[in-house]
């Protein structure tokens, strides 16, 4: 397991804005994986912990010990989620897992809890045109308010 303390980061070029940071095989993992969980997990009772984390492993989760989640929770990208033992993952918890998402030994991750990877960054440091359009736009809605 990785040293919790370490923080990788991962960054996506991406030709637009509307491009996919994702190759066509992790989206088709994407969209095979949600089918997956509703149909075979989504409507299990508690003590079918075992079949959904099966599926789970299936779908590339790094998985240790006997960990529990949920049939209502929601997992973005399995192959990026590490449960250790008898870490649990709660009623309609959140992880969106853009980057790599460990639950540690014994962790807890509350009903309704939002665990997120990513981020944005609309500007990146090498973009000259955005700072300029942006100013620009900031300059705009000054005058505006001022009006």
């Amino acid at each position: 397991m990785t040293d919790p303390t370490t923080v990788q980061k991962t960054t996506h070029d991406q030709a637009s804005p509307y491009a996919s940071p994702w190759s066509l095989r992790e989206r088709i993992g994407i969209m095979l994986w949600s089918g997956a969980w509703a149909i075979f997990c989504v409507w299990t009772p508690k003590p079918l912990n075992p079949w959904r984390i099966f599926v789970l492993r299936c779908f590339g989760a790094k998985i240790s010990g006997v960990p529990f989640v949920h049939s209502r929770a929601r997992i973005q990208i399995p192959w990026k989620l590490r449960l250790a033992h008898r870490a649990c993952l709660g009623d309609r918890a959140n992880a969106y897992t853009l980057g790599e998402i460990t639950i540690g030994e014994g962790a807890t991750i509350a009903q309704e809890a939002y665990l997120c990877t990513g981020t944005h960054d609309p500007a990146p440091a090498n973009n000259a045109d955005y700072h300029r359009r942006e100013c620009f736009r900031r300059r705009q809605s000054h005058r505006l308010a001022r009006n």
